[in-house]
């Protein structure tokens, strides 16, 4: 029913713990296009964009957590605040000419990055519920 190429689609991340989101929207898709379910399509694109502004934000946050994590790294091994930005921070360095690190700065920062760690973990746990959604919605 959903052709041999969704299916073989579906079979490829079978067991590997991530399941292809939008190969499974398609199935739905073709199934309700054959077994027509009423209110399945607005799911559909609902489920697909909500997915979507999901992946977006958890990319966002990794992003985030890496900057942030590279910085304190950084910090910690008494590295120039921010090395990879060298254009920002060569005028920012010109203006301040040295900046003192204090244990309150470290712990603030290192929170933000708790923070952001416990945001990414609620946006992929809600990933999950969307993909168990899909899921009900395949049988």
């Amino acid at each position: 029913m959903l052709g041999p190429e969704l299916h073989s689609e579906v079979k490829k991340t079978e067991g590997k713990g991530e399941i292809d989101i939008e190969v499974l929207l398609r199935g739905v898709e073709k199934l309700n296009a054959v077994y027509e379910v009423r209110g399945v399509p607005e799911r559909v694109q609902t489920i697909r964009s909500r997915y979507g502004r999901l992946r977006d934000s958890v990319d966002h946050y990794e992003k985030k957590v890496q900057r942030l994590t590279r910085e304190l790294e950084g910090i910690s091994r008494g590295d120039r605040w921010g090395a990879d930005d060298e254009d920002d921070e060569e005028a920012e360095a010109e203006v301040m000419e040295e900046i003192e690190v204090t244990d309150e700065d470290l712990r603030r920062e290192e929170e933000e990055i708790r923070d952001l760690e416990r945001k990414k973990r609620e946006l992929e746990e809600r990933v999950s519920g969307m993909e168990r959604d899909l899921g009900g919605l395949l049988r």
